[in-house]
């Protein structure tokens, strides 16, 4: 039997995909990411403070996958390939008719998103599921002191090490596998009742952690070197890395009865970044705008677009269904 999924972790899949959403608003919208090249924007400061309380929902959603565990699946890896092949080759035809640009290249590699890194996250996350049977028997037969012990030597390889050398760069798969062991540890930890923290301190930590973030940041901002700032909001920043686990720790401690609503929300909630992230130099610049033109309106336009993502995704995937129970896809999968 299927294990019901807890709300309280569906809902901070939720926030945490919301988080993204804004994020890149920041970071693509307003080119917080690209100031060596443009300059420091004139709203560098709020766009700052912001982003260091968003960054750590990437971490945050692997370290969910490492607490519970990705098991791996034909079933899983062919609807997650089929989400984002659609996904990829109908945003390519939609950008090349507003565009009215037709590149025969970039639609033949729409078809294939996950080799080509049409979406970073998506190739390193469906590495992590296609290596989880690797990971999760090596975890298995790891003491939980063997296992700490290895975090700390990854700790210092990944995260202190580049912090030293100013080199931190974590949107890559060293960086969020680390994660993902991590929440395996995690799990440990609370199965062996060895987590003694309540939400509140949880929740206290989460917000001094972001604030000494944006402290550290906007210093570098106004430094000779600004650029640095927002490289310093990289994933494996060991307080990004504090971050998810006192936000993770807080909604883990919430209780919420099983809620359907949330449920469904969340089981569509990440086609939101597949779809906004297809439309990269289109949306975010557009809801910057909206924002600088009045900052209610550009909230409700990224939760509008993003609950209508997960309305199209809805549909999405009552078609894979569809196409899946066509008498000849069963045979192909009969005989494989």
């Amino acid at each position: 039997m299927k294990k019901s999924r807890e709300s309280n972790i569906e809902l901070l899949r939720i926030l945490l995909l919301l988080f993204i959403c804004f994020w890149h608003v920041i970071v693509h919208g307003y080119k917080f990411a690209f100031i060596k090249d443009t300059g420091v924007p004139l709203n560098a400061e709020w766009l700052d403070f912001f982003a260091s309380f968003l960054c750590p929902a990437v971490n945050t959603f692997v370290l969910i996958s490492g607490y519970f565990g990705i098991h791996y699946s034909k079933e899983g890896l062919s609807r997650f390939s089929f989400q984002a092949t659609l996904f990829s080759v109908t945003t390519t035809l939609i950008i090349m008719v507003l565009t009215g640009s037709f590149a025969g290249k970039s639609l033949i590699l729409s078809f294939f998103p996950i080799i080509t890194q049409r979406w970073w996250f998506l190739t390193i996350y469906i590495l992590l599921f296609i290596f989880s049977p690797i990971l999760n028997n090596g975890l298995n037969a790891l003491t939980t002191k063997q296992l700490r012990n290895i975090l700390i030597i990854y700790f210092a390889v990944n995260s202190i090490g580049p912090l030293i050398t100013n080199v931190l760069e974590g949107s890559n798969f060293q960086s969020l596998l680390f994660v993902y062991l991590l929440g395996s540890y995690i799990a440990r930890l609370n199965k062996e009742d060895r987590i003694k923290v309540s939400s509140a301190a949880c929740f206290v930590s989460y917000i001094v952690s972001s604030i000494l973030l944006y402290t550290i940041s906007s210093l570098l901002l106004k430094s000779h070197h600004p650029y640095r700032a927002f490289d310093f909001l990289s994933y494996n920043n060991p307080i990004i890395i504090i971050q998810s686990i006192t936000l993770f720790l807080f909604f883990k401690q919430l209780v919420i009865r099983k809620n359907r609503k949330i449920n469904f929300i969340a089981h569509y909630a990440f086609a939101a970044y597949l779809i906004t992230e297809s439309f990269t130099d289109i949306l975010y610049p557009l809801q910057a705008k909206l924002f600088d033109c009045n900052f209610v309106l550009g909230f409700c336009s990224v939760l509008i677009f993003f609950f209508f993502c997960i309305f199209i995704d809805y549909f999405r995937e009552k078609l894979y269904f569809i196409i899946k129970n066509t008498r000849c896809i069963q045979l192909l999968f009969q005989n494989h």
